[in-house]
């Protein structure tokens, strides 16, 4: 499974970092989310699932393997 987010769709509200922090951080100039390991561990695929689903700016993009 790989992991994006889209950062113009990204409306910096922070759930998928709370959510996921080893996977996405927020740039500190804009609130902006990065993905910081886009190859998702076996081990968090379903939590990488739901911040996808938590997302209000639908701006996170799953694809697996």
């Amino acid at each position: 499974m790989r992991v994006t987010v889209d950062e113009h769709r990204c409306i910096a509200s922070g759930l998928c970092t709370m959510t996921l922090p080893e996977i996405f951080q927020q740039r500190t100039d804009d609130g902006v989310s990065l993905v910081v390991r886009p190859v998702v561990p076996e081990d968090s695929r379903d939590e990488v699932a739901d911040a996808a689903g938590v997302c209000p700016g639908r701006a996170i993009t799953i694809e697996n393997d």
